[in-house]
């Protein structure tokens, strides 16, 4: 029998609005669900250790619990490219955004040889398994992951890039495909070598009003949701008064303001917790999105466009649009979270 078998690879700060995506991600997959490090909010050091913390507790709320929890497994800690490992720096744009957030500290967790995402993909890969991976973090772990288990993969969800508002790193750059041009572009190649579904959700899409995190959505799902857990975990990242949209809001970077300072900021735009929902969507009925089979162009930098230009040559992806309906999307929210007791 062939059992669905969901990948998460993220860069898990521990105090960011991932945090929402993982506990959203907790009662989706039933058959198989294991999440591997990557780096960008913190090294990939330090978001495996925060999910080997996390990932335990998320699943001691569930009220169908997985026995055993979710394995958690290393992954790239660096791009593709690089010697060293990725570390964030003082005046890096991760430190300004997610500086107090996270759990980032000097020490290095202790790795087992079982730890390692190759582990994983061997175990994959000897299992009848049909594989959905959504990647919420640098994209340098897909190319491994697609090498190992490509036959297995059925479709691979990206949050990442921008197309036509102003980046978060960069006013034509977003962090994600920032960090690893190279990663995205072999990324790109494999999986169009492969026919492998590729579906890509810019900051477009995560960031228009109707996924934005607002108090009054806040108080809604607090109506619905009985989980001090799930409720706890949407408090840290809701709102003007929590951390994650106070350092939006009142801190700026020398380069530019962010789209978080102007007048029209109305909540905190969930990127991963929205990736999370669109993946599930695409997956089952596409009633929540738009979806839009188009062709994307890259160049060196991590930027991407849909206009040829003087950018490489295209790779088909479908582009997670607006949303159909804003009743919907907070629906299917309410939905998982009453996973949690």
């Amino acid at each position: 029998m062939v059992k669905e078998h969901n990948i998460v690879i993220t860069d898990f700060s521990g105090g960011d609005d991932k945090a929402a995506a993982l506990v959203l991600m907790g009662q989706q997959h039933r058959d198989g669900l294991s999440f591997v490090s990557t780096f960008g909010n913190r090294s990939s050091q330090v978001c495996f250790r925060n999910m080997q913390t996390w990932i335990p507790e998320m699943n001691r709320h569930l009220r169908h619990p997985y026995d055993p929890s979710p394995n958690i497994y290393y992954g790239a800690d660096r791009p593709i490219k690089s010697r060293k490992r990725y570390t964030i720096k003082p005046g890096d744009i991760e430190t300004f955004i997610h500086e107090d957030m996270g759990h980032d500290r000097p020490d290095t967790p202790h790795f087992r040889k079982n730890d390692r995402s190759a582990q994983l993909y061997r175990m994959v890969d000897s299992q009848p398994s049909d594989v959905r991976i959504l990647s919420l973090g640098a994209t340098s772990e897909l190319p491994h992951a697609l090498q190992k288990i490509r036959s297995k993969i059925q479709s691979l969800v990206i949050m990442g890039g921008v197309l036509s508002i102003q980046g978060n790193t960069a006013p034509h750059q977003e962090a994600n495909l920032r960090h690893d041009p190279n990663a995205t572009v072999a990324t790109l190649a494999q999986a169009r070598e492969q026919n492998i579904p590729v579906v890509l959700l810019p900051l477009d899409t995560s960031e228009q009003e109707g996924v934005q995190f607002t108090a009054d959505r806040l108080k809604f799902l607090s109506s619905k949701i009985k989980s001090a857990f799930a409720m706890n975990t949407l408090r840290s990242v809701a709102g003007r008064a929590a951390t994650y949209g106070a350092f939006y809001l009142n801190r700026t970077h020398h380069q530019d303001h962010f789209p978080y300072h102007e007048v029209p900021y109305t909540g905190v735009p969930l990127h991963d917790l929205t990736a999370a929902v669109a993946q599930h969507d695409y997956h089952n009925g596409q009633s929540i999105f738009t979806y839009t089979k188009s062709s994307i162009h890259h160049d060196a930098l991590g930027q991407i466009g849909i206009a040829r230009g003087y950018m490489e040559p295209h790779a088909p992806v479908t582009i997670v649009g607006p949303l159909r309906s804003y009743d919907e999307h907070w629906r299917a929210v309410v939905e998982h979270l009453r996973s949690y007791r």
